[in-house]
């Protein structure tokens, strides 16, 4: 609750003027939207462009922005939106246009108490098992897990109907992952997933 008071309370204090709290959104936010443009969008300028453009409105257009229920949800379905329109408006063909949009889940292993616990044939059936998932699976994986947004922010992110056909796509996904990958390997997934 901590974290969403103070990102509202800077949210707030960026539309009422302050150069200080813009500065701390971009600070705070523009490393990861770009870790997430990136895995939506293999051309990394596209999203730059993407996310600079969203910040200069942001900027440009502060008094017009009304209150937000989250912060990082609203950065996170901008930049989303953007992207998908940026890539549709740039004429991709529908087939590169699919392809474009192979959302890259990037598995974390620099926490060394995982990366003692696994193997590189279980790190291989592990990264493997996650190819094999749709690239809505891996984002909405990516969404709940490594950026710990409840079902309501993905499915809006993702223009669900509602939170439970994201809470369904997650399970899918882990039901998916459970039958691809032997049992030692699950648990270091568990410990992957962990917010």
């Amino acid at each position: 609750m901590a974290r969403h008071d103070s990102e509202t309370e800077c949210w707030n204090e960026f539309r009422n003027g302050s150069e200080a709290a813009f500065a701390r959104l971009y600070s705070t936010y523009f490393k990861p939207l770009y870790n997430y443009g990136c895995q939506l969008c293999r051309d990394s300028e596209l999203v730059k462009d993407c996310l600079q453009n969203i910040f200069i409105d942001l900027r440009l257009n502060r008094e017009k922005r009304g209150e937000v229920h989250s912060v990082k949800h609203y950065l996170y379905a901008t930049l989303r939106h953007r992207i998908m329109r940026e890539m549709s408006s740039r004429h991709y063909l529908h087939a590169q246009l699919s392809e474009e949009y192979a959302f890259q889940m990037v598995i974390p292993y620099e926490d060394q108490w995982i990366a003692s616990q696994i193997t590189q044939t279980q790190r291989e059936a592990l990264e493997r098992a996650v190819r094999q998932l749709t690239p809505r699976q891996r984002e909405v994986i990516f969404l709940r897990f490594y950026e710990n947004l409840s079902y309501e922010e993905i499915s809006a992110i993702m223009a669900f109907r509602d939170a439970k056909s994201a809470r369904n796509l997650v399970s899918k996904a882990i039901c998916s992952l459970r039958e691809k990958l032997p049992h030692p390997v699950l648990l270091v997934l568990v410990m992957l997933l962990r917010p």
